[in-house]
């Protein structure tokens, strides 16, 4: 499995592929549409990130075949760029989609092995590899997984942050995020081991990210 670096376009979320009319495909033709996931699940939901049912997923792929050409992303970047053609394999004229996955979820494994050997679906997922093996999450999502479970109503100086709702939780982690992004590892890990001390989650759910051997597995069954 291959980490690369590629322009991403999202032109529609998956909620909207299905309602795609003959006109809006056409003016698709000739163009590549990257549609990015993230997390799945097996009909349990989390609490505060979004999965997308496998079930869903499914559905969505079965769709997508009949509206476009689903190719391997790299293969879709280089017949943008010219240095591969529609005569290499290619569908002239049908709107290319590629089919992508972010961070590399412990979930990812169970979702998309069985699909990629099952439909021949071509799938790029894009690792954080500092997490795997490790069974930490990338920092942004413990950030939100923390501050999710916090058991009080104020994140104390030096930051100040409330969070008796919901709403203030996600602006609270909106701006932890911006502030610490300027951290080197280290020290942003320190800190958000003190946001953790502080906050005093309870009933703490997370996920896990992928292993080594889950990512050869899903690069044998052919994801990239």
């Amino acid at each position: 499995m291959k980490l690369r670096a590629a322009t991403k376009e999202l032109r529609y979320g998956a909620a909207h592929v299905a309602g795609f009319s003959r006109l809006a495909r056409s003016r698709l033709a000739e163009t590549l549409t990257v549609l990015t996931y993230h997390s799945f699940d097996d009909g349990d939901a989390h609490p505060y990130l979004f999965r997308m049912p496998v079930s869903r997923l499914e559905e969505q792929v079965t769709y997508l075949r009949s509206a476009f050409e689903i190719v391997d992303l790299e293969d879709g970047v280089n017949r943008m760029t010219g240095t591969q053609t529609d005569s290499q394999g290619g569908s002239p004229g049908r709107p290319m989609l590629a089919i992508t996955v972010d961070d590399g979820y412990g979930d990812n494994h169970a979702a998309l092995v069985s699909l990629a050997r099952r439909s021949q679906l071509p799938v790029t997922v894009f690792l954080a590899t500092d997490y795997l093996d490790t069974g930490r999450l990338p920092w942004p999502t413990r950030i939100s997984s923390v501050l999710h479970f916090a058991s009080v109503d104020e994140l104390d100086a030096p930051y100040g942050l409330p969070l008796r709702t919901e709403a203030e939780r996600i602006r609270a982690g909106q701006l932890l995020r911006q502030k610490l992004s300027c951290l080197d590892h280290g020290d942003r890990d320190l800190a958000i081991a003190e946001i953790e001390q502080m906050v005093r989650p309870e009933g703490l759910q997370t996920l896990k990210p992928l292993t080594w051997d889950q990512v050869r597995d899903m690069r044998d069954a052919g994801i990239r």
